[in-house]
């Protein structure tokens, strides 16, 4: 359970609700090469940062809701499904470099991938330059797997 966060479903919902919207609205800035919206960083590494996050934080509070529900911690284990690629822009209209993340990572964003594709991506860079997602860790499972 974090600390910081309430412990009450209806106070998590609101939070999460609300860190969707500024998610999905960073996404639209992302998608609009920083026109969309006047009070979000026109600069890719700056709105990335946020986008970031905005998508941790998310993150957190859908597993303290999930640990308020259950009393479990279900994203600390289990082999997910597959993963997902998400292309990151680094400058205009360029396709800089592959981010793999956890199909259940805030900012999975992309193409869904097989196990193998996904180890294929990360082991050989098949995928343009592909890292792991410094917040959900695919690699970790893939290292397990």
């Amino acid at each position: 359970m974090y600390e910081d966060l309430p412990p009450d479903v209806e106070r998590l919902d609101m939070l999460a609700k609300h860190l969707q919207t500024q998610l999905d609205r960073v996404r639209e800035q992302w998608n609009t090469k920083g026109t969309a919206h006047g009070d979000l960083p026109g600069d890719p590494a700056e709105l990335d940062f946020v986008g970031k996050w905005i998508a941790l934080t998310l993150r957190r509070v859908k597993e303290q809701r999930e640990e308020a529900d259950t009393g479990t911690q279900p994203w600390r284990s289990g082999r997910p499904p597959g993963f997902v690629l998400q292309h990151v822009r680094t400058g205009e209209n360029v396709v800089g470099k592959g981010i793999l993340h956890r199909p259940d990572c805030p900012m999975a964003d992309g193409k869904r991938l097989s196990w193998e594709d996904a180890r294929l991506a990360l082991q050989e860079r098949t995928i343009s330059v592909t890292e792991p997602c410094t917040e959900c860790r695919p690699d970790e499972d893939l290292r397990a797997g």
